[in-house]
């Protein structure tokens, strides 16, 4: 055996050049793979969106005060609103300040037909109003009924407000004082149809309560809390889902095509013996069948074990986490090292079919890749076809929360 192998080593040492091809092909081939994983998914980074009543343009605010406790608030918002608007700085909540404007509109306008029958609003139409240079509206309803101003008809859009003041009671009761006790509210209205009005006016609210409890010395201009909407951009649409399978086929086709081609050219070298007679003239001086094998069963996994090695240096130098991440690495090493052990015994068996090296190389390679195309088409067919059936399922935005 030991004669068997040195004959081998000479033979690889003789002939160095293809040696050294059927080493550095598998190593070209696995970087060109890892290259072609690297590129970036189809996924779009889109960036943050701030979350703010501002986000909408040219669209009706509102606001109503029903309790005087709570009446710092309005004052609160008026003077965030002026802030835009430093003309109305000190327009406070009074609503014969000239900064407050009127709409005059006839009640009948709003009316309309029910169970043929015409109904009109309760309360006058026309509410006080202030306009930042921006063109955002602020509507102060105190004294008018919400609900009605939210079912009137308006050119412009309203997307929400805030509602301080109003009532509710617990359900425990106080049994000292034997009455029901209460607490002040605060609401925030929002409209379904602005996909972050909800957010946005709620986040407003939170800093309303913040600048309230500020110290008076404080400028609470520096203070406030930011909310931001970061899009989830790893969702793909189905047909980027085909592509990316796609490309992940490439690299596993790479891969398999350079260990192919080392596969065939170890395997061919039997043939090459057989063909030329070496392999009789030592079966005849007294090597026997199971010494022969095995010798060259050790040899050749020696030496498909040098780009095996090279090749894991190039996975590990990229350090794609599909290959390196936990114990990924480890699983790859041995399935390249299985796919020798599992493709050189049949190369054996199949080897007293062909009467020379080169047509037994193309058909090593031939076969190799035509068994792990189907195996892929196996394991990718199902996939593709469950993508193509699958309806899109929209993901919600994720929200995050930045305080200054």
């Amino acid at each position: 055996m030991v004669a068997l192998l040195m004959k081998r080593f000479h033979h690889t040492r003789r002939d160095w050049r293809g040696s050294l091809s059927n080493v550095l092909l598998p190593v070209l081939f696995v970087a060109l793979a890892m290259a072609l994983f690297s590129v970036k998914p189809l996924a779009i980074d889109y960036p943050s969106l701030k979350l703010t009543p501002r986000l909408y343009d040219n669209a009706e605010s509102f606001f109503s005060t029903e309790d005087d406790n709570l009446g710092n608030l309005s004052q609160i918002l008026l003077r965030h609103f002026s802030d835009w608007d430093h003309t109305c700085m000190h327009s406070k909540g009074r609503k014969n300040n000239s900064c407050w404007q009127m709409q005059s509109t006839s009640p009948h306008d709003s009316c309309g037909c029910v169970t043929e029958q015409e109904m009109c609003p309760s309360f006058n139409t026309s509410a006080p109003y202030v306009k930042n240079k921006k063109g955002h509206i602020l509507y102060n309803l105190s004294g008018f009924l919400v609900e009605e101003y939210l079912v009137r008809l308006s050119n412009k859009a309203r997307y929400g407000g805030w509602s301080f003041g109003g009532r509710k009671a617990f359900d425990l009761q106080d049994k000292k004082l034997d009455n029901t006790k209460s607490k002040p509210l605060v609401k925030v209205w929002y409209n379904q149809k602005g996909f972050h009005s909800l957010p946005s006016y709620l986040n407003e609210l939170n800093n309303f309560i913040l600048w309230l409890n500020l110290p008076p010395n404080v400028d609470w201009k520096q203070y406030g809390i930011t909310l931001y909407s970061q899009p989830y951009g790893g969702a793909l649409l189905d047909e980027d889902k085909i592509m990316e399978n796609v490309r992940q086929c490439g690299v596993a086709l790479c891969i398999m095509l350079g260990f192919s081609i080392l596969t065939a050219s170890i395997g061919s070298a039997i043939v090459k013996d057989r063909v030329s007679g070496t392999k009789r003239l030592q079966h005849i001086t007294g090597l026997g069948y199971k010494t022969y094998w095995l010798a060259n069963f050790c040899c050749d996994m020696l030496f498909y074990m040098v780009p095996v090695t090279l090749c894991v240096g190039v996975i590990s130098a990229f350090q794609l986490s599909a290959f390196t991440f936990r114990k990924n690495l480890a699983a790859t090493v041995l399935l390249l090292i299985l796919f020798g052990y599992a493709t050189l015994p049949w190369m054996y068996l199949v080897s007293r079919f062909f009467s020379s090296p080169d047509v037994a190389f193309i058909s090593y390679i031939s076969l190799n890749f035509v068994f792990g195309l189907c195996t892929m088409l196996v394991t990718l067919l199902p996939r593709l076809l469950a993508i193509i059936s699958k309806v899109q399922v929209s993901i919600e935005p994720l929200l995050y929360i930045t305080y200054k």
